[in-house]
């Protein structure tokens, strides 16, 4: 997974905001509000892990760190199951943790998931600790602020470390650390849009994602919360199944209060993974959870099942990574980053960024069915995908290409970006079109047809000056 870690960065999430937002505030000198983008609004504390590599120009560097993030996970899962008595399997559960199918790959990119799954797997050792509770509350805190995923989980962590305290005072400090190692996402929201819990309750298409919105949004009954996660789980019954069987056998037959307090906050992570969105790399918070279960295993037959459980978890996590890793392309990987954005990166915007430098130093630009902004060298708005574009209004009320151009220009916008390619691939499933009808469509069109020639075209990006003066049908 090295080679994948090394790599010019790639991955689309990462693109548009793990390490878009951080490049972003680099860009404008300083952390804005940017409400047109509901990733803008979630937690920070990835974003801010990858801007000193961004600040020395190095961008490579953060994905490794995000891997040995996981990497420092497994070892403390082989900590936790020491403490849950399962030091037999204990290696191999460690393990299993980077390479496990759910998320096959992500510990390699450069995300997020990495932070949530190492604060969780420490918070959790440290509940076994007494002295230490306040310290698993912190780190649930940050968990939180690292992914907004882990926010059952964390405050499972968080609660079952009050009840283990008994004066009111430490279990205040222990909500204090809580709130304090959170507070770098709800107290960002706070002061930039004055909304600490975005994007819960925002106004962007989902809170967290499409599928959380399917469930949680379209009131999904029991039945189809649970025939939606069966659906996405299916994949992966060939390892999962075998143990979730060890892990429940492995409880029942040694149901000691350390045992049973990992167990419940497995099962709370598995719970509330459908309402946080039904994609399987949102389990990894609650992953250590289950694969230290089955290490726990005190008779033979269980023992036997436990082993054989995580062996074949391992076996499906090695086969698995190295077949994702050689379809990406294996060791060239660490090659030329050109030679990586060509096959690797859908509707490739990098090359006009690179001559986006021609830009004067004081442009704005709007990007229009493009919500990727890393490596951007001018100030830029890239809504997301999940959000009305700001275009869309204006579309429908502006009479005339020059009212449209003059509202955009008083917003402060000099240029405006276009990834016609990006543009038809999103627009049909996602709200994020510069239009809300067939007559703003057309109005968006008539705009474009004012602006031409653009400024700088390359691929399927075309960069236009918000100036009709210099266009010949503006002139």
């Amino acid at each position: 997974m090295v080679p994948l870690a090394l790599a010019q960065p790639f991955f689309y999430d990462a693109l548009v905001y793990h390490l878009a937002l951080p490049w972003q505030a680099l860009i404008e000198g300083g952390w804005h509000a940017h409400p047109e983008s509901i990733y803008a609004a979630g937690p920070p504390l990835a974003q801010l892990c990858a801007l000193p590599f961004l600040v020395v120009n190095l961008p490579r560097a953060y994905a490794f760190l995000h891997l040995l993030a996981f990497t420092l996970a497994g070892a403390a899962l082989y900590t936790l199951c020491g403490l849950l008595g399962g030091r037999r399997f204990a290696f191999l559960a460690g393990f299993c943790l980077p390479i496990l199918p759910l998320y096959v790959l992500v510990p390699g990119f450069p995300t997020a998931e990495g932070w949530a799954v190492l604060s969780l797997t420490v918070g959790v050792g440290l509940l076994f600790r007494r002295c230490h509770l306040v310290w698993a509350g912190l780190l649930a805190g940050l968990a939180v602020a690292s992914r907004l995923q882990a926010l059952p989980l964390a405050a499972g962590v968080a609660l079952l470390g009050a009840l283990r305290l008994q004066p009111w005072k430490q279990r205040l400090q222990l909500l204090f650390a809580f709130l304090l190692g959170s507070s770098l996402w709800w107290a960002k929201n706070w002061l930039l849009l004055g909304k600490p819990f975005l994007p819960f309750g925002g106004s962007a298409f989902s809170a967290l994602s499409r599928d959380a919105a399917q469930v949680s949004a379209q009131g999904l009954d029991f039945y189809g919360v649970i025939r939606a996660s069966a659906s996405a789980l299916a994949p992966h019954a060939p390892y999962l199944l075998p143990l979730v069987v060890a892990a429940l056998g492995a409880v029942c037959l040694a149901p000691s209060r350390r045992v049973l307090t990992v167990a419940s906050l497995a099962a709370v992570g598995l719970v509330s993974w459908p309402f946080v969105g039904l994609l399987t790399r949102f389990l990894a918070a609650a992953s250590p959870l289950w694969l230290a279960l089955p290490t726990v295993a005190r008779t033979k037959i269980s023992r036997l099942a436990s082993g054989l459980a995580l062996g074949v978890s391992a076996i499906f996590g090695l086969v698995v990574s190295a077949q994702e890793l050689w379809r990406w392309g294996g060791f060239s990987l660490l090659g030329p980053a050109v030679s990586i954005e060509e096959r690797l990166v859908v509707n490739n915007p990098l090359p006009a960024f690179r001559k986006a430098e021609a830009l004067p130093e004081n442009a704005r630009v709007l990007f229009v069915g493009e919500p990727r902004g890393f490596l951007f060298p001018r100030r830029f708005i890239a809504p997301s995908v999940l959000d009305e574009h700001p275009l869309a209004a204006l579309m429908e009320t502006a009479k005339t290409p020059e009212e449209a151009v003059l509202s955009l220009r008083n917003s402060g916008f000099s240029h405006l970006l276009v990834n016609w390619g990006e543009l038809h691939r999103l627009v049909p499933g996602y709200p994020c079109a510069p239009w809300r009808s067939p007559a703003g469509r057309a109005n968006f069109i008539k705009l474009i047809q004012a602006l031409e020639p653009p400024v700088l075209t390359a691929g399927p990006v075309a960069i236009y000056t918000l100036d009709l003066r210099r266009a010949p049908n503006g002139s």
